[in-house]
Parts: structure tokens; C-alpha cells; sequence
């Protein structure tokens, strides 16, 4: 049998208002420290997911979520081939239609990970995203 794998939760990486057609990323989180999460603080076994959380959102407003990696910490990019964690996210979406679901990704090996999150309808919206690393 295997090593135990700590499973890292970063709660509340995203507990805010998130303005209309507005993009946020870590560094424009004051309650997340750093620019981006460094995978090297923990073991991981390379997998992600992310938990968004819009029970009691306001309804119209809708959220995407996609990342950026980088090696150095300053220079980060969206991978080729990447696509969005989720898009157009609602408080009605999810599989109770109660704006709570989990989606996994699969981010390429690097140090940093840095979770972008939008608002893509133009409309604010409350909610929370977490993030988990296995």
C-alpha cells in the first residue's frame, strides 16, 4: 500500500462579490497570501479540483473559472491546449440545480498554480471557490 497523500484544501481561495465582467486571481484576493498557490509547499499526487459555491448568489450573474502555471512564480501562462475548470456557472447550475458543484482539472507539472475566476454575463454575483490538491 501507498504513502498517505495529504489532501490540501485552499478554503475561500474566492469568498466575495465578484463584480460584473470582472477578472480575479489570487493576488487581487487580499485573504489569499501570494500571487498563487506553490505546489512545492506539499506533497501532490497531480490532482485538482475546484468547489464553487453560489447558494444564495444573485440570480443572472454567472461565473468561469480557468487557471495560468508557471515555473518562476512571476511569469505565468494559460498552458496550450488548456480549457476553462467550468463556464457560464450559475446559482440554478449544478447537479441539485442549487449553484454548488465540484469540477476536477488537469494542470500541467509546475510550481505555481494560479486560479483565475470572471464574472461572464455582466452581472455581479456572491459566492465562494475552494481548491483542493491531492
Amino acid at each position: 500500500m501507498g504513502a498517505h497523500k495529504e489532501i490540501r484544501v485552499y478554503k475561500d481561495l474566492f469568498n466575495r462579490i465578484f463584480a460584473a465582467s470582472t477578472t480575479y486571481t489570487a493576488s487581487t484576493n487580499p485573504s489569499v497570501p501570494g500571487v498563487a498557490v506553490d505546489m512545492g509547499t506539499h506533497a501532490q499526487n497531480g490532482f485538482f479540483s475546484l468547489h464553487v459555491d453560489l447558494r444564495g448568489g444573485d440570480v443572472g450573474g454567472q461565473l468561469s473559472a480557468g487557471y495560468e502555471v508557471s515555473h518562476t512564480g512571476t511569469s505565468f501562462v494559460t498552458p496550450t491546449g488548456a480549457t476553462n475548470i467550468f463556464t457560464t456557472f450559475t446559482a440554478a447550475s449544478g447537479p441539485k440545480s442549487d449553484g454548488v458543484d465540484i469540477y476536477s482539472f488537469t494542470p500541467p507539472l509546475s510550481r505555481f498554480l494560479r486560479i483565475l475566476v470572471w464574472e461572464s454575463n455582466g452581472t455581479a454575483v456572491s459566492g465562494a471557490v475552494h481548491l483542493a490538491v491531492q
